[in-house]
């Protein structure tokens, strides 16, 4: 199977752990953030991406985990907590605040060309997330 991310993504992040806890053996493919593979396979960009061994293609990091358990026969739920949810709720504007102007900056493959840093800096700083200034 072939597992689209960003490193940078949380969503990607969590699809990866439970991967690793199964054992399930991924090709992980790293895409740069201005790269269309996604949008081309699903019409929108976004990761993490699954392509299954049959050729299936499965978004949305929630269900990729539900996917992941049900091949690892696990009882485990896919579903965070009531209390995490709740705390992302209130932490992600302030997480953003300190991640996002800095991320394209860093030594990731997704941010490799100018372009891919320009992508991300066009999608993601707003008023509120005004990267100069955060920084």
């Amino acid at each position: 199977m072939k597992l689209y991310i960003y490193k940078h993504c949380p969503f990607s992040v969590r699809v990866r752990y439970v991967a690793r806890m199964h054992n399930i053996q991924l090709e992980v493919i790293n895409i740069a953030y201005d790269d269309k593979t996604t949008t081309d396979l699903i019409g929108t960009k976004q990761v993490p991406l699954l392509i299954k061994d049959n050729g299936e293609v499965m978004a949305e990091s929630q269900n990729i985990i539900a996917y992941f358990l049900e091949l690892a026969t696990s009882s485990k739920t896919g579903q965070p907590s009531q209390q995490v949810l709740d705390w992302q709720k209130i932490a992600f504007l302030q997480l953003q605040k300190v991640a996002c102007p800095s991320c394209s900056n860093m030594d990731l493959p997704e941010f490799v060309t100018l372009s891919a840093q320009q992508a991300w800096c066009a999608k993601k700083e707003t008023d509120a997330l005004n990267f100069d200034a955060l920084l």
